[in-house]
């Protein structure tokens, strides 16, 4: 499949070009789910956005899909705030991918955009791969106090995939397995 192709199936084609175009430091994180894109997008906002401990939401953000919000996360003096959404529907083609991307503002990075993709899995309508993904430059700081910023790489990696464990259990309603 070409990047166009691939890039048409996405709800929020521009958003999918801009993290694809960013030449930056690269995590992601994986994990399939039995249940629709939808569904687990859907979910992301409860178990993720809204759910982490000691989260201040500062502005609630616009519509379903939350756009313009912001939150505060004090216990790691960081800033989140969601930048653009491909909103799911009813209407849209099953191979559909919805998406959220959110900027990070924090001394250990001068760069920082977060992307979720909600791939739907080929032939099987209630699964789906959540791929969670972040593009980023360590700042000075950042480099400084992290060794580098391989620790904070490590730290994302653990604080995304156990964010996917939760992800999966708001979305099924059940516990996940590791």
């Amino acid at each position: 499949m070409s990047m166009s192709d691939e890039q048409r199936r996405y709800l929020d084609p521009e958003s999918f070009r801009d993290y694809v175009d960013r030449d930056e430091w690269e995590i992601r994180v994986e994990r399939d789910v039995r249940v629709s894109a939808e569904k687990a997008w859907e979910a992301w906002f409860p178990a993720i956005w809204e759910g982490q401990d000691g989260t201040v939401m500062t502005n609630p953000g616009q519509g379903r899909g939350r756009l313009g919000s912001v939150r505060w996360i004090p216990r790691v003096r960081m800033t989140e705030r969601i930048v653009s959404v491909g909103i799911p529907a009813l209407s849209n083609a099953p191979e559909a991918v919805p998406s959220i991307s959110y900027t990070v503002e924090h001394f250990s990075a001068t760069s920082y955009l977060g992307y979720l993709r909600f791939v739907p899995i080929d032939n099987e309508p209630d699964a789906t791969r959540i791929m969670w993904c972040v593009k980023w430059t360590p700042s000075f700081a950042g480099r400084l106090l992290f060794f580098g910023g391989h620790v904070l790489v490590r730290m994302l990696t653990s604080a995304m995939h156990q964010g996917l464990i939760r992800l999966e259990t708001e979305a099924t309603g059940s516990a996940a397995t590791h």
